[in-house]
Parts: C-alpha cells; structure tokens; sequence
C-alpha cells in the first residue's frame, strides 16, 4: 500500500477500510492514533476535528447563517464565482456520467455554489454542502475541502477517512484557488458516491486543474483591471499636472498629450512633432535622444500651433526605456519660460529674505525711508536706493518685493561692479547659442528674463557703462529686450531697483551716467542714513545682533554693559550697520568677559582715532576717558604694575600705554 502525501495513490481493498475505521473507533474512545496506519494529513485533520468538538455522529450540517451575513458573502464572492462559473459548467458537462457533484467555496468555506444532479446530488443537499452554508472543519470535521483550506493544499477525502459517519459513503477531492497576493479565495470540490466510483482517484488531478484554471483566469482579469485602473489613473495625472506633456513615440509621433501641452502647441494624438517644431536643431535633438538616450533640461524650443502662432516654451527632454534598455519613445515636459524660471528660482535661486519688520532702527529719518519704501511697494515705479556701504540697501530692496504685489515671482539680484564690464552685457540680457566664442549651447537666459514677473535689483548701477545704460534705458521703457545674438524680442514685466553708494547728480554732471536713464531711475528716491547720523539706533541694533547670533541651542546668553554700549554709540562706523554687525559676532566669538570684551572694543576703536563721545547717551554714563582711565588702573593692578603685561593684555603697545598713563595721571 502506497500513500502520498495528500493524495490517495493507490485503490483500497476492504481491509484497508476495516483498519481505517478500526482506527477511527479506537481514536475517538482513546484520543490514541496510530500514524502509520492512517495518512498523515487525514490523522492531523481527525485530531483537529476531536479538538474542536466536531461530533462524528453528525448527520446534517445546517450552522444557521444570519440573512444579512449571506448576503454580504454572496455579494463579496461574486467575482469568483462570476469567473468561475464556465469552467464549473465545463466540467460538469464533461464528467456528467459519473455522477459527480462540483462545489465551490470561498477562502472562508463559505459555499457559493454546488452544480450536480441525480443521486448524489441529493445525497449532497441532505449532508448539507449547498449554497448559503459554512463547509469547514469546525462544522464538519475531515473533508476534502475543509482539510484544503485548513492547509492551503489539495487533498482528496475516501469513504472511512472523514471524520462525521454521514460523509463515510462519499470521495471527494479539493483544490484551494489562490489570488495574486497568496491568499487563498476559493475552494474547489469534486464529490461522488464511494460505492459507485470507487476511490475516483482522478478526482485529485481534476480539481487541481480546474483551480489551477480559474486561478489564471481570476488573475488575468485583476491584471486587465488593474491595467484599465492605471490607464485612468495616468489620464487624470497627465491632465491635472501643471506642465504640458507629450509622449512620443520611436517616430516622434504623438502618443499622448495632455490639455494644457495641447493648448500650448497646438499638437493632438496622432500628430507629427516635426510640423509644429520651428527649430530644426532641436528637432534633431530630440530625434537623436532615441538613439543616444541621453536626456536635456531647460532647452527654449520655438512651437508653431495651427494658426501659425509662435509660442517660446521651455522643455525637458527624457527617454522612456523598457527594461531590455531599448528606447521606445520620448517624453517632453513643457513649460512657459516665466513660470519655468519662477519655479527655478523658487527652489534654487535668489530668494528676497526680509522683510520691513526685520529692518531695525528708531531714528526719525531713518523711519521716514523705511515709510516711503513700504509706501512704494504698492506701485511698480522704478526706486533708486542711495547710501553708503553696508547701510542695507539691498536688505531695503528685499523688503520692498516682499511687501509688493510681485512677492510671488523671483527676486534677481545683480552687482553691477562685480561682473567685468564687457560681460555685463550678456548678463543682463543673455544670449542665444553661437552669440560668441564660448557661448553656452542652446543659448542663455539673462537676469532681465530671469527677473520676468518680479524684481529686478541692479546694486552700485553708478559701475555700468554709459553705452549700456542705453540699453538698460530702453528695456525699461518698451519691456521687451534681445538676447545678444537674438533676432526675436522677448517681452518682460520687470521692477526695477536701483542702488549706488554715490550720488549719482555728480555722475551725471561728470558726464560718468546718463540723465535720461538717471530721471527714469529716480522716480522714488530713498536716501539711508549712515550709522554716525543714527547713532541713538547703535544699542538697539547691537542688542537685536547679539540676540541673533546667540539664538541657536547651547548658546549662552549675553548681554552688553552701558558703558560698551558707549563706547559702541561713540564710534563713527564707517563700514555702518555691517560693521556692527561684524563687532558683535567678534565680540561673542573672543569675549567672555567685561574686561575682555573692553580689550577687544578698545585699541581698534582708540588707535583708529575715531572715538569720540556721543552727545550724552545717559545722565548716568560715564565718561568715555574715565572708563578708559578706570580700565587701564584695573588692569595694571591684577599685573602688579607690570607694563610689558598689561599692555599685552590690553592688546597696546608700551609705549602707548606708558602715553595712556601720563595722561590720565594714573600711579601706583
């Protein structure tokens, strides 16, 4: 006798049976189970059965379902039992002689359905394997389909192996269907009468194949639903992005193009590309990408729509590749040059980072600008910001096209003295490829095209040449510019500001910078203050710094004596509010102490011979040579009078100190 695995391999003789029952009897008085006499997956089952309190006198399975609950099942099998359906009706058409009886369950032994006739049909109906019913372990013990969906394997169930005495007379055979995941959604069971068929040994290999079956077939139609899913899912994608897009095939016919693409272009499905491109460079370009796969970003490419209007767009050019790492096909990602470049220069470029809140100072003219600026932020008039170094002109600039309706669009900053003069040009307006010797491909964009729909910051303009300024004058009268080597205008909606630390009236008498372009810059004119004239904003303005640059975790905080703050409010800051700035950083880095900060503060400020008192900063400050006078007496003391180390300690030389000491009549 042979037994393998789940499957019954041989036909069983009376004797068989008489061991099998012998053991079934003596299994249910003992819970004792000789394995070798009974297969192993049926002696599993059987102690499964016993633990669950299956009685094996059972002679109906009729667990009630609640309405509701069969609905729901009924409704959630349906798909399987839709797609299984032929292939049950087949089958039973081609085993209908042999009084077989087709069920099939879902991945919990609900039955959603038993196709048969005849004799055993009945039989079925009476033991209660029908529809509407839970076939399992728990409500019938050792079966076929409920040993399949216990282990997930196919199993055939002969006569005295099952565990309830009404099954006994019946073979049956099971399969579980499996979905894509690897869970099991369906049973299939192949019954028949025992003591008509036999064994039905071939039951086994029937169920397996008709699984098998509606297993590929369950498969196939989630793929071809998931197929159709996705084909909505990339439609909405491609029309709700919000740059134009273009699928090309091998032959740089359309395959796709989305609304907005189709707008720009005029391109629809089925289109060429070669009839709406003006530029046949980059039409080559883009045929040739299918052969070297190498992909381009940012290239201005020239479309022509049906109604022979030109469009400048901005297009970034992909392969699309299958995984043999052919080329079947292109993608093109369209944009306007403006929101290209706005997109640009929202993530990469200059950014305007303060605003009017952030500019510090309480001093009345200071103020006033401060007003006119902000008032001006309203308008898009030209501003010229004049001051000197480091007096914040272009923070004043960012917190104009903060506070402006362009604070959306990009802020450009250009210096004009730091870019060589014959370069100026170019980078100002750009230029198309070819322009000059060593000309970037594809051309280049300039800070005009850059700037498009915001502003324009052209700091110390008084550096440009006059020849330029000429053509500076015309961009900002008729917005529209070319590139160097262009032949086409580009249209432009820019702001200007304008800066110089020198009064430009005098570059203009001197012949050094043109009226006409001076008058049209000097719509609003902003004169800031140096910080000699603002003297009373020096405390504020060192506190807010050193609040700055001690805000970051594991910073101590500090705080800065009156009589610093004198001797800050008493220099003349010629590098203004950036030299301070500087100070305070140089204080916080090398000072940890009142003295210390003192022997910082003290011999650059003294030996410059700029340090003069402030015109009475506070009825109890003290004067500023009295608190050199009392600095220097404290530092001799913890040096013992000892010259050479005092001077080194207060950073002066011997001389000087030994001047220092003659002067205010210090001794020891």
């Amino acid at each position: 006798m042979e037994v393998l695995g789940t499957q019954l391999t041989f036909m069983p003789s009376e004797r068989y049976w008489e061991i099998i029952r012998s053991e079934w009897e003596r299994f249910l008085k003992t819970g004792k189970l000789d394995r070798n006499a009974v297969r192993p997956v049926i002696a599993s089952s059987w102690e499964r059965s016993l633990r669950l309190g299956v009685d094996p006198d059972l002679k109906f399975i009729d667990l009630e379902v609640p309405t509701a609950e069969k609905q729901r099942r009924f409704a959630k099998g349906a798909v399987l039992r839709e797609v299984a359906c032929p292939f049950l009706d087949n089958l039973f058409t081609s085993v209908r002689n042999m009084e077989l009886v087709i069920a099939l369950m879902d991945g919990e032994g609900f039955v959603l359905d038993v196709i048969g006739e005849g004799f055993i049909k009945e039989l079925i109906d009476t033991v209660g394997l029908k529809p509407g019913l839970f076939w399992t372990e728990k409500t019938t013990g050792t079966t076929a389909p409920t040993i399949a969906l216990s282990i997930g394997e196919p199993v055939q169930v002969v006569a005295e192996e099952h565990w309830c005495e009404v099954a006994k007379g019946t073979t049956c055979a099971a399969a579980p269907i499996f979905g894509g995941n690897g869970e099991i959604m369906g049973i299939l069971d192949i019954s028949a009468l025992y003591e008509v068929a036999g064994a039905h040994l071939h039951t086994y290999g029937m169920a397996l194949a008709a699984a098998k079956a509606i297993e590929t077939a369950l498969n196939l139609r989630s793929i071809s639903e998931e197929l159709s899913a996705f084909q909505e899912y990339f439609n909405a994608a491609m029309q709700s992005i919000s740059e134009g897009l273009i699928i090309l095939n091998g032959k740089l016919d359309v395959l796709r193009v989305n609304r907005l693409a189709s707008k720009m272009t005029g391109l629809h499905m089925g289109d060429k590309l070669a009839k709406s491109i003006r530029n046949g460079r980059m039409l080559s370009k883009i045929d040739r990408l299918l052969d070297d796969y190498e992909g381009f970003i940012g290239q201005e490419i020239t479309f022509k729509d049906r109604g022979e209007a030109e469009q400048r767009l901005v297009v970034d050019g992909e392969p699309i590749l299958e995984e043999g790492n052919r080329c079947l096909g292109v993608l093109l990602v369209l944009r306007e040059p403006r929101r290209a470049r706005k997109l640009a220069h929202k993530v990469y470029g200059a950014k305007a980072l303060y605003r009017f809140e952030d500019l510090m100072g309480e001093d009345p003219e200071f103020r006033m600008c401060i007003e006119m600026l902000e008032t001006a932020s309203r308008s898009d008039s030209p501003v010229l910001i004049s001051g000197e170094s480091g007096t914040g002109k272009e923070m004043c600039a960012q917190a104009l096209h903060n506070c402006s309706p362009r604070h959306d669009g990009p802020f450009i900053p250009l210096n004009c003295v730091a870019i060589p003069r014959e370069l100026l040009e170019s980078e100002l307006f750009g230029y198309e490829e070819g322009a000059f010797t060593g000309a970037r491909k594809g051309g280049n964009p300039g800070k005009f095209e850059l700037a498009d729909g915001g502003t324009l910051f052209l700091d110390e303009i008084d550096s440009m040449q006059v020849g330029l300024q000429a053509k500076l004058l015309r961009v900002i009268e008729e917005q529209k510019f070319l590139r160097l080597g262009g032949s086409s205008f580009i249209p432009v909606d820019v702001r200007i500001v304008a800066a110089s630390s020198k009064d430009l009236r005098y570059k203009v008498l001197e012949g050094g910078f043109r009226d006409d372009l001076y008058y049209r810059l000097n719509v609003i004119n902003v004169n800031l203050p140096p910080l000699r004239e603002r003297r009373s904003d020096i405390p504020l303005l060192a506190r807010h710094f050193l609040k700055k640059y001690t805000a970051s975790p594991g910073k101590a905080k500090r705080y800065l004596k009156p009589e610093i703050l004198t001797m800050l409010q008493a220099y003349d800051w010629p590098g203004n509010v950036r030299e301070l700035s500087n100070w305070v950083e140089r204080i916080l880095t090398l000072g940890d102490t009142e003295e210390t900060e003192k022997r910082i503060i003290q011999p650059a400020f003294l030996d410059a011979g700029k340090l003069e008192l402030a015109g009475n900063p506070g009825e109890n400050s003290a004067k500023l040579g009295e608190i050199e006078a009392s600095h220097i007496r404290e530092e001799l003391v913890k040096n013992k009078y000892n010259i050479s180390r005092t001077a080194s300690t207060l950073g002066i030389s011997r001389p000087t100190l030994y001047r220092k000491i003659a002067k205010y009549g210090i001794e020891k």
